[in-house]
């Protein structure tokens, strides 16, 4: 089954371009401010979630370990294309299932200002993910280049040494005087870990868990009984935001544009799980062609620009996932499904003209 790490668990949440503590005058249309903020804030994060996708496709395609069943239904080939989708589709239940217990148990310990048992638990699940998960990762790829490492000892000290460095830079980056960039290295790094580790899921079942997320990112962000919706509220009214869940990058220029107005933020946020789940999809499109893997790339960067257009219009939280998902999967249709056998068909007609 899925780990379900915080760093990933509260996917999916885009900060709205507005300070919520003091909503400025209610505007109507769509101007030149907005798009500048959409513009800059779809800038200031397109090369960290570009670099994401792209190293956990490459460890996706070329590293993979044996890890055994990680689902409730194996996926067998001797099925029947629905029954296959079918157990694809109750394995991707099962894990959102899980992923909303978890977000209930963070929404409830924010809520009761338990914020140090949540840190730490926060703080040991990244530690873990980047020091056991990320040394497979390395393992695995040192063996797929021919390389072993002879001391498993001297390996485990590196690898718990850079675990500790990696939960300092996200968590406390004020102690080692950690410049902002090495946070967000090593958010990346936890992305990528994570992306590679749920790849190992059957390719039916990765593919209903991504279109179950989409759905559940909208639920839980939209819904006026969404837990995420729930979370931003209480994060607003506290003034304390999770630390790890989210990428912050600063934003270019001043945004004093005209739809930005006084008091706009100097910074955008991207959830960490949209990060993973990004990585997620164009990794299992590269895994049956590098058409496919193309095409999934692009789409799913130009979801994110639609969604940010959208935060810039509707000026309130939205999830981050639904419009890349479904930009990602119907781009991975077409390709597979009819650019590539027709392509496939042209090159049999000309080697047979």
């Amino acid at each position: 089954m899925m780990k379900n790490d915080p760093a990933t668990d509260e996917s999916p949440l885009l900060k709205a371009p507005r300070d919520a503590e003091a909503p400025p005058p209610k505007r109507h249309g769509f101007d030149a401010g907005d798009a500048s903020y959409a513009l800059a804030s779809f800038g200031a994060v397109v090369r960290p979630v570009s670099a994401t996708m792209l190293v956990a496709s490459f460890f996706v395609v070329t590293v993979r370990v044996e890890t055994g069943s990680l689902v409730v239904y194996d996926d067998d080939p001797a099925d029947s294309g629905l029954e296959r989708v079918g157990k694809g589709a109750a394995n991707a239940g099962v894990v959102v299932c899980a992923l909303l217990a978890a977000t209930l148990a963070v929404l409830a310990l924010y809520k009761f200002r338990c914020t140090r048992i949540l840190r730490g638990y926060m703080m040991l699940s990244s530690g873990l993910l980047l020091g056991l998960l990320g040394g497979v990762l390395v393992l695995a790829s040192l063996e797929e280049l021919g390389l072993e490492f002879a001391d498993l000892a001297s390996f485990g000290l590196c690898a718990y040494n850079g675990a500790v460095l990696g939960v300092l830079a996200i968590y406390e980056p004020a102690y080692l005087r950690f410049p902002k960039a090495a946070t967000q290295a090593a958010l990346v790094v936890v992305a990528v870990v994570m992306a590679w580790q749920l790849s190992h899921y059957p390719p039916v079942t990765s593919w209903c868990l991504l279109v179950a997320l989409a759905a559940y990112d909208a639920f839980a962000v939209l819904a006026p009984c969404g837990p995420l919706r729930w979370l931003v509220q209480l994060m607003g009214e506290t003034g304390e935001p999770l630390p790890g869940l989210l990428y912050e990058a600063d934003l270019d220029g001043d945004g004093d544009g005209a739809g930005a107005g006084a008091g706009a933020p100097s910074s955008v946020k991207l959830g960490l799980g949209d990060f993973v789940f990004y990585s997620v999809l164009v990794s299992n499109a590269f895994s049956s062609h590098a058409a496919s893997g193309a095409a999934c790339f692009v789409a799913t960067l130009l979801g994110l620009g639609v969604t940010f257009l959208l935060l810039a219009l509707h000026r309130a939280p939205l999830p981050a996932l639904p419009v890349s998902i479904a930009a990602g999967v119907a781009s991975y249709v077409l390709v597979e499904y009819a650019v590539l056998p027709l392509a496939g068909a042209l090159r049999a007609a000309r080697a047979l003209a």
